[in-house]
């Protein structure tokens, strides 16, 4: 197996066509601490990941969904080894963000278009956002009484947690998931 070329994810960027409406959703609704404000730029904190809020950086990436930025060592070797393996780089590599002495890498990669399943050609595909909770019924429940709309009346529950998906303001799908306890466990997670 090769070595990897990237570490955790340390950032997501959202598209925020209303950047004061977006502050206030993760903000006040997720209840998210604001990180910084930049011009045409918002950043909350989930844990150790920022969340970017802003403008789309071109029309491909305007429509629901995010962009990852993995934590990586050194770019611009990390970019080589990726195009050689054959990941399609449509541009080079750039910093996306510098905090606390480290430097987010990014660069706009992924599969060329005729490569690409037809269902990820479609408008509103993207990267589904998974926050995970304590207490999906508990979060949901909270997140209903603050105005948030979920695709489903009730969380779902199956064999490896419960879930719950929503939308932000922008259309950008998110998912709230408590994972399923250890076999043996008990906290109900098995009850509808």
């Amino acid at each position: 197996m090769p070595d990897a070329l990237v570490g955790d994810i340390g950032q997501i960027a959202m598209r925020a066509t209303d950047l004061a409406r977006a502050t206030a959703f993760y903000r006040d609704t997720l209840g998210l601490k604001l990180a910084l404000e930049a011009p045409n730029l918002a950043f909350v904190e989930a844990g150790d990941l920022l969340i970017m809020l802003g403008p789309a950086e071109g029309a491909e990436f305007d429509h629901p969904g995010s962009v990852l930025y993995f934590r990586t060592a050194d770019i611009t070797a990390a970019d080589a080894a990726l195009s050689g393996r054959g990941v399609a780089v449509r541009g080079g590599p750039h910093v996306g963000h510098r905090a606390g002495g480290e430097a987010l890498g990014a660069w706009p990669a992924g599969a060329e278009e005729a490569r690409m399943p037809a269902s990820h050609k479609q408008p509103g595909n993207g990267t589904r956002t998974v926050l995970q909770v304590e207490d999906c019924r508990k979060t949901f429940a909270e997140l209903k009484r603050r105005g948030v709309h979920f695709k489903d009346p009730e969380p779902l529950v199956e064999g490896w947690g419960i879930a719950a998906d929503l939308t932000d303001p922008d259309g950008n799908p998110f998912t709230i998931y408590q994972p399923a306890p250890p076999a043996g466990a008990q906290d109900g997670a098995t009850k509808a």
